[in-house]
């Protein structure tokens, strides 16, 4: 499987384009979140079924909270949309407070 990427330039700045070049989940992703997120692919493929799933990552001295959408495109073929919710999940936190 192969990873057709376009990324905003302000959305983890230490993760170039350079470095995600013929990359797969495991070499970008720590292993506990990239095993999920190839289940969830597999998953989505097979029940051609939107998937979603939270994760946090590193980022610099940042842990940034993620969302990831998977949308099925074809019978082989996956859509990954991976957004920054960290300000959204503050928010909430503040709101329980």
């Amino acid at each position: 499987s192969c990873l057709d990427l376009r990324k905003d330039p302000g959305f983890l700045p230490s993760l170039t384009m350079e470095r995600l070049q013929n990359v797969n989940f495991f070499s970008v992703l720590p292993v506990n979140t990239a095993s999920r997120l190839s289940f969830l692919l597999e998953d989505c493929l097979t029940n051609r079924d939107n998937r979603k799933m939270n994760f946090t990552l590193a980022d610099g001295e940042r842990e940034l909270e993620l969302e990831a959408r998977l949308i099925p495109i074809t019978d082989q073929e996956v859509l990954l949309l991976i957004r920054d919710v960290s300000e959204q999940k503050e928010l909430e936190r503040l709101v329980l407070e």
